[in-house]
Formats: C-alpha cells, sequence, structure tokens
C-alpha cells in the first residue's frame, strides 16, 4: 500500500508536508502560533494532537469525531532520552525511539517488530526525510506516520536547545578561566 513516504518542511516553518511519489498526501502543523494543538491529516485521516507540558510530556490524541483514541508519555521535559510508549484506547501499545544527530531517525515498534522506521537525514539541519514502510497492513499506519515525524520534531528541537545551551556553558566556562 505504501511505497517509502516523503516529509518536509521549510527552515523556519511549523508545519510538514507529507508526499508519495511526489503527490501531496498529507500535512501536519500547529493550529495556532502559540498553541499546544497540532493538526494532522494523512489519507482523509484527520488526527489532533493536544500537548499537556508541566515536568510530565503528555500528549492526547483525538479523531477527526474529537474521541481520544490515544495517549502518548514523552518523559518529563528534562529527559533527553527519545524512546516513548503509545497507548491506544483498545489497549495496544506502540513504542518510538529515536537515534542518530539531533535525533532525526526514528522508528516505531509493535513487540518487537519494527513497523516503519525513518531514513537518514540529508544534511545537519534538513528538516525533511524519508519513512520506510515495513508492516502496511497495521489499521494505524496513518496515525503512527504523523505521530512519529511528530515526536521527531519535538525531540530534535529538544536535542538542539539541549546542545546549543551545553556549548554555551562551556564557553562561559571558558571565559572565566582566561580571566
Amino acid at each position: 500500500m505504501y511505497p517509502t513516504i516523503c516529509y518536509k518542511t521549510g527552515p523556519l516553518e511549523d508545519s510538514y508536508s507529507i508526499f508519495c511519489d511526489n503527490l501531496k498526501i498529507g500535512k501536519l502543523g500547529k493550529e495556532t502560533w502559540f498553541g499546544n494543538t497540532i493538526t494532522a491529516s494523512l489519507n482523509n485521516h484527520q488526527f489532533t494532537f493536544v500537548n499537556k507540558v508541566f515536568f510530565r510530556n503528555r500528549i492526547l490524541i483525538f479523531d477527526e469525531n474529537a474521541n481520544q483514541i490515544a495517549t502518548i508519555e514523552t518523559g518529563n521535559v528534562f529527559n533527553i532520552t527519545p524512546m516513548c510508549t503509545l497507548a491506544l484506547s483498545n489497549g495496544t501499545c506502540y513504542r518510538w525511539s529515536a537515534g542518530g544527530i539531533l535525533a532525526h531517525e526514528w522508528q516505531w515498534q509493535l513487540t518487537e517488530r519494527i513497523m516503519m522506521n525513518s531514513g537518514k537525514p540529508e544534511g545537519l539541519f534538513k528538516r525533511s526525510n524519508t519513512i520506510e514502510i515495513n508492516e502496511p497492513s497495521d489499521d494505524q499506519l496513518d496515525l503512527l506516520i504523523v505521530l512519529g515525524i511528530y515526536l521527531q520534531d519535538i525531540k530534535s528541537r529538544r536535542s538542539l536547545t539541549t546542545k546549543v545551551c551545553g556549548i554555551v556553558i562551556v564557553i562561559f566556562n571558558i571565559l572565566n578561566w582566561l580571566k
């Protein structure tokens, strides 16, 4: 059903376009500039992600009828380990994990089977990538695709912020030592 999926965004944009064979099949982005609500559409499926952040990052996931269909716990805001668990309302759990510099490479697993994984980005600061589908028969495929892109965006921003803060601290320590 799915060949390789590609997702792209501009350098200063908060929204992604999702493509299959150079045809736009979906999008992902914020509803409002300051809000914590993300809307996604892929293959006529609509999803809303509401990000609840207060020391523990939790995302509530709603379908097009505003029914909550899943929850994902991404750990506390200080945790930079790129791993989390998606719990569907029917009890099924998927595990998302990321690796690589700025957490650009990611995958979804269901009971140790890799359902899908992203490719390696072409450049260090590119905000586009590809997704390889390994289990095309999964009912939650569209949700896993858009949620995977969103989680990668969250983790790569957090990873970049952590690295920049670390570099600033090192520079201040060197400057203080040189005095």
